[in-house]
C-alpha cells in the first residue's frame, strides 16, 4: 500500500497548488529554485544541483526508514552536465568535484549521506519514455517477492539549461519532485496502469486519489 507521498516543484507549495497544476490552471516555475535544506550546512549543499537538493528534501520530508530507497530521472543532473561540457569545451579538463557531482547516482547517494542513512540505494535509468513505470515496477518488486517490506521511490526532474533545449529529444520536463512510501506485497497494486504513463500521470492519480497520505 501507499503509505505516504510527497511532492515539490517551484511555484507549487499548498495542496491547492498541485490541484490546480493538474487541472491546468497552474504552472510550474521554470526556475532552478530549490527547497530548502535546513538540516544540513549550507557548505555542504552549496555545491548540490537543483535535482539533488529536491531528492534529499524529498528523503527527509518522507523520513528515509525504509529497507531500500529507489531513485529515477529522465535526464539526471543535466545542469552539472552542461557545465562540465562548457568547461571542457573553453579549457579542455574536466574539475574532478563537478564530475563527481555530474553521475546519475549522485542524487540518491547525498540523500542517504546526509541523512546518516544505511538504506540502501538503486538508482534507475530509463530515459523519459519509461522512467516512471520503470520506478514503480522494479521498485515494488522486492516488496511483492516479500525480500524488502517497504520501500522509498523518488522521482526527479531539474531544469534544462537553455542552451540544451533545442537539441534535446523528448520534451523538456518541468523541475519537480515526487516522493512515495510503499510497503507490504500487495503495494504494486496500489498503482493502476494509467497513473506509470509519465510524471503528471502519477501525480494526478495521487492527488485524486490518495490524499489521505499526502504530506504537505
Amino acid at each position: 500500500m501507499i503509505d505516504s507521498f510527497c511532492m515539490w516543484a517551484p511555484g507549487l507549495a499548498a495542496k491547492t497548488d498541485w490541484q490546480d497544476w493538474i487541472r491546468g490552471k497552474k504552472n510550474i516555475d521554470d526556475s532552478t529554485e530549490s527547497p530548502k535544506i535546513t538540516f544540513a550546512s549550507p557548505i555542504v549543499t552549496r555545491r548540490f544541483s537543483q535535482l539533488t537538493k529536491m531528492t534529499c528534501y524529498m528523503a527527509h520530508r518522507l523520513k528515509l526508514d525504509t529497507d531500500m530507497l529507489f531513485f529515477t530521472s529522465a535526464r539526471g543532473e543535466i545542469d552539472i552536465q552542461y557545465k562540465i561540457n562548457t568547461s571542457f569545451a573553453r579549457e579542455n579538463e574536466v574539475k574532478p568535484a563537478m564530475f563527481t557531482l555530474s553521475v546519475f547516482n549522485t542524487a540518491p547517494a547525498e540523500a542517504t549521506i546526509l541523512l546518516k542513512s544505511k538504506v540502501p540505494y538503486c538508482p534507475i535509468y530509463s530515459g523519459f519514455e519509461n522512467a516512471v513505470r520503470n520506478l514503480i515496477t522494479v521498485g515494488c518488486a522486492p516488496l511483492i517477492s516479500e525480500r524488502l517490506r517497504s520501500v522509498m521511490l523518488i522521482y526527479a526532474e531539474e531544469r534544462v539549461p537553455d542552451e540544451y533545449r533545442h537539441n534535446l529529444s523528448g520534451p523538456i520536463l518541468p523541475p519537480l519532485c515526487v516522493g512515495i512510501k510503499v510497503s507490504g506485497k500487495d503495494g504494486i497494486h496500489d498503482f493502476p496502469p494509467e497513473s506509470l504513463a509519465d510524471a503528471v500521470s502519477l501525480i494526478t492519480y495521487l492527488v485524486e486519489h490518495k490524499s489521505a497520505v499526502w504530506l504537505e
